[in-house]
Order: structure tokens, then sequence, then C-alpha cells
């Protein structure tokens, strides 16, 4: 075969001087190049397909690192918009210090309440940022003397009260900044309890009336106790006395009206220190467990005769009211002091509203907690259309004795 070619290639080539066999060998050489090149091309196209097989891996990977990066940059974003909300919404003014006392972040709330300038915020310089927060602040050297303390030590928590010279209360509160176990800087958080301050204030005066007011009202009811014990000794006497001389008496004696007013007057002293013996807590009560329903239903019919028909008396009893326990004869005189209180006050007539209903006070409704536990309870309420308490006397309404009326009136 390879001779023919060499033949043929001898006679289109015109040279008749090289032997056919080395025209043989020649032609063998490059068909063997031939071969070796095809082979070599396989072998390089083999690799161009693994090494874009592996390009395109590669390219794929690539892709999904970025839609990932992508996603977590837009989560990270996310979360720091929420963060920048979460200090935005707060009532706390915040700023964040590194160790070398530059500004990281803060929020409006802070730069509001200190009436810091754009400009002095926007340096991040923490001590040009001090120095307008210590004019604001009375105590102005330990403010900074606490700052100076707590830079030397990065690890320490540390609460103050401040008082500001615009009459302001503001709670500081600072703590440090923690990455990787590792202490980075300071928050700060500043709170104004100027109005829960004044309403603890507010509360404490009231209490402390309060209990000016029981002691008083402790010696007071002592006082009477004691005054209304010895005189129902006295008034024994006057009342036994009395009842005989009216039994020996002839009925047309005409001494015999004088004695009998004697009888009346020691019945209406014997009446009154029973009241001063209750106020005094010196009576015996007689506690029963009674409806309220029923009560106010008696003394509704009671009430009716003794306000007069200028008054319309209006009851609203709940229908599943409960029951309480105490002295029917203590319970029935409220109720009656206040209705003709109300009637005195309307004149001209008008309207008497007795009410009644179940609570349940716990310590977030009740207005006074020192005053009630929490637990169920019945509600009593009496209100007219009248001409009300003015201010002055307003204060003295649960003093002992204290009265409006004339003499003679009242209860």
């Amino acid at each position: 075969m390879h001779k023919l070619l060499a033949r043929q290639l001898q006679r289109y080539l015109g040279s008749p001087d090289i032997p056919p066999d080395d025209w043989a060998s020649f032609v063998a050489a490059i068909d063997s190049a031939y071969e070796q090149a095809d082979g070599d091309r396989l072998r390089l196209e083999r690799s161009l397909d693994l090494a874009s097989e592996e390009l395109m891996d590669r390219f794929q990977q690539l892709q999904a690192d970025v839609v990932e990066r992508q996603g977590t940059a837009k989560e990270l974003e996310r979360s720091l918009s929420l963060l920048r909300a979460t200090l935005d919404s707060t009532t706390d003014g915040i700023i964040v210090v590194d160790r070398a006392g530059r500004v990281v972040d803060y929020n409006q709330k802070y730069v509001d309440m200190w009436g810091i300038p754009e400009e002095t915020i926007a340096s991040r310089d923490h001590d040009a940022i001090l120095a307008l927060v210590r004019d604001q602040i009375r105590d102005s050297e330990g403010f900074i003397a606490a700052i100076k303390q707590l830079r030397a030590d990065p690890f320490t928590e540390s609460d103050d009260v401040l008082e500001l010279t615009d009459g302001r209360i503001v709670e500081r509160h600072s703590q440090p900044q923690w990455v990787a176990d590792e202490s980075v800087g300071r928050v700060w958080s500043f709170r104004d309890i100027t109005a829960e301050r004044r309403r603890a204030e507010d509360a404490l005066r009231q209490s402390e009336e309060q209990l000016r007011q029981s002691q008083k009202m402790e010696a007071i009811g002592q006082l009477a106790g004691g005054v209304a014990h010895d005189f129902n000794n006295l008034l024994t006497a006057i009342n036994g006395f009395s009842e005989l001389v009216l039994v020996r008496m002839e009925v047309d004696d005409p001494l015999r009206p004088f004695v009998q007013e004697i009888a009346k007057a020691g019945e209406r002293a014997h009446a009154l220190t029973g009241q001063l013996l209750a106020f005094g807590r010196r009576q015996v009560l007689q506690p029963e467990v009674l409806s309220m329903s029923a009560i106010v239903a008696d003394m509704a019919t009671l009430l009716q005769r003794i306000i007069g028909e200028d008054v319309e008396l209006t009851t609203a009893v709940a229908p599943d009211l409960g029951v309480v326990r105490a002295d029917p004869g203590q319970l029935g005189q409220v109720i009656l002091n206040l209705a003709t209180n109300a009637r005195d006050a309307m004149p001209k007539g008008g309207q008497l509203t007795i009410e009644a209903a179940n609570v349940q006070v716990d310590s977030h409704r009740s207005k006074n907690p020192s005053a009630l536990r929490p637990g169920r309870y019945i509600a009593l309420r009496v209100s007219d259309t009248g001409l009300g308490i003015d201010a002055e006397t307003l204060p003295h309404i649960f003093e002992p004795f204290f009265t409006t009326k004339e003499v003679g009136k009242g209860s």
C-alpha cells in the first residue's frame, strides 16, 4: 500500500531519483504522524470536555454562592433595619460607644432627650456629646466621675438617677457591650422617669396623709369609746331611775311630762353612746351573712317614706348579686345616712339612685392598692342630683363629728 502511494507520489512530484522504499517510509511516517495527531486531538477533546464540565460545575457553584450571599445580605439588611426600628421605637435614649470613645450607634430618642445638635452627634465624638449632657445635670461633677470610673473598668455595670437642671429626673444605666466574649464598648441608656417619680411621690404623700388620718381617727375613736363607755354607765342610772319614777307617778301628775322628757333624752343619749362605741370599735358587732339585694329592697321601702315625694328613688341591683358578712344595723345605718344627706342636698327635689354590683378588685385595677386586697367585692353606690360637696368641705367628710348642718340637725 505504501509502495503504491510512493509511486504515485513519485510520478506526481516528478522525482525519479528517490527510491520507492524511501517514499514508502516517508508516507508511513506521515500516516503515523496523522494517527498520533488524531489521538492527541481525541485526548484534547476529552480533556476539554472534562475541563468544561468542571468549569460549569464551578460556575454553578459560584452562582449558588452568589445567590446565597445575596440572601444573606438581604437578611442582614433586614436585621439591621429591624434593629434600627427597635432602637428608634424605644422610649429610652440609647447610645453605643466603643473602647476608643467613638460613638458606634445611637437612636433619635437620645438626641431629642438631650437636645444634641446634628453636627455634634455626627462627629461621633463622645466627649463632645458628654460636654452638652453634663451641662444639663445638677451633679455634673459626680456624673463625670462615674464616666471616668466606667471607662477605667470596661466590665462593670452601673445605674444612677440624675436630676436635670430643667426639673426632669432621668434614670441612667450603663453596661458593657460583648462580642465573642470580649468587651468592645459600652451601651448607655437613659430613661425619663419624671412622671413616674411624681406619681410615686404623690402616692407617698397620699399614703402618709391616710396614715395620719388613720392615726387621728384611731386616737379620736379611743377617746370617744372611753367617754361613751363611762357615759353609758351614767345613762344606765338615769334611764333606770326615770323608769322607776314614771312607774310610781300618777298619770295626771303635773311633773310626769318633765320626767318623760328626761327619759326621752336618756334614750337619745343611749343611741348616741351606741354610735360612739361603734366609732371607737368598742361596741359588740353582730355580723351576719346578708343578701345585699334584700338589704337594698328593705331600705328602699323605708327610704321612700323618709326622703319625701319630691325625691324619686331608683334602685339598680345586679341579678346575680352576692352576699356579704356584716352587721345589718350598721349597714342599714350607712345607707340611711347617705340617703338623708342626699335628701337634704335636694331641697327642691331630684333623683336618688342606689346601685349594687359585683366587682373584682386586683392589684392593677385598684386605684388605692393599700385600701383593698385583691378579691371579690360588692360595690354599693348611692348617688343623687343634689348640690354636691364643695372643695373646701370634701377633705373633712370622714372626720368624726364634722357637719355642715345646723345645730340639732343631722345624725
